[in-house]
């Protein structure tokens, strides 16, 4: 069998073997609009976070990233965030659907602003 053959039979196995196994590796895509870093007063876990306008004290405000961002809370985790706090509650698969319809739903009020 030739190499190129047998590179599309290794990933083909491991599209299967990951498909099967999807909800272990799913990873949270964020677009780093920034949003949610700006309005953390609509959550009373990381009410020390906010600067006092709803803002993270952590979000450079110049570049919507995370001035902490390795040493991110674990609640801004989503995937950390799953695992130690919500995995008895909902799959993998549901609590990323909840997540993006936060950031869809964040996004809808932010455009009808502007």
């Amino acid at each position: 069998m030739n190499e190129k053959k047998l590179q599309g039979r290794r990933k083909a196995i491991l599209k299967i073997f990951f498909a099967e196994r999807q909800v272990n590796f799913l990873k949270f895509k964020c677009d780093e609009c920034g949003l949610c870093c700006r309005h953390i007063d609509r959550s009373s876990l990381l009410k020390d976070f906010d600067s006092g306008d709803g803002v993270c004290k952590f979000l450079n405000t110049e570049t919507n990233l995370c001035k902490i961002y390795k040493d991110r809370p674990d609640f801004c985790n989503v995937e950390v965030g799953y695992r130690k706090f919500f995995s008895d509650i909902y799959t993998e698969e549901e609590f990323f659907r909840l997540n993006y319809k936060a950031c869809d739903l964040l996004k809808a009020e932010y455009d009808k602003r502007e």
